[in-house]
C-alpha cells in the first residue's frame, strides 16, 4: 500500500479507521446503517444478521486486521456457508420493511 501517489495512502488509512470503529460489531462487519444509526447485518439483528458482502470487503480492502478477518471469515463458514454455496445473508427476512428499503425483500425480486 506504500506506493499509492498523493494523499491516497492517508485517505485509505482513514476510512480503514472509521470502517474498523464504526462497522465491527464485535462478531462480524455491519452491512449497513439507517438512517437513525440502526445497524443491520448485525449480530444484534434478528434478521439479516450477516451478510457476505461486508464480510469480503472488510477482508478484500485489507481494512481488516489479521484477526478481524478471520473471525469475518469464519462467521460466513458458520452461518452462510450451505452444500450449494455462500448463500447472501441469514436468517432471511420474512416480508417487506419499508424502514429497510428492498434488501429485507430480495427473495420476492427471483
Amino acid at each position: 500500500m506504500t506506493s499509492l501517489p498523493g494523499n491516497t495512502l492517508a485517505y485509505y488509512d482513514n476510512m480503514a479507521q472509521r470502517v474498523n470503529s464504526s462497522a465491527w460489531d464485535g462478531a462480524w462487519y455491519v452491512q449497513y446503517f439507517d438512517a437513525d444509526g440502526t445497524p443491520l447485518g448485525s449480530h444484534t439483528n434478528q434478521q439479516g444478521q450477516i451478510h457476505i458482502n461486508a464480510q469480503a470487503w472488510g477482508v478484500i480492502s485489507g481494512f481488516a486486521p489479521d484477526e478481524r478477518a478471520s473471525r469475518a471469515l469464519d462467521a460466513v463458514n458458520a452461518h452462510l456457508n450451505t452444500r450449494n454455496g455462500i448463500k447472501l445473508s441469514t436468517p432471511g427476512f420474512n416480508g417487506f420493511d419499508p424502514t429497510k428499503g428492498g434488501v429485507d425483500d430480495l427473495s420476492a425480486r427471483r
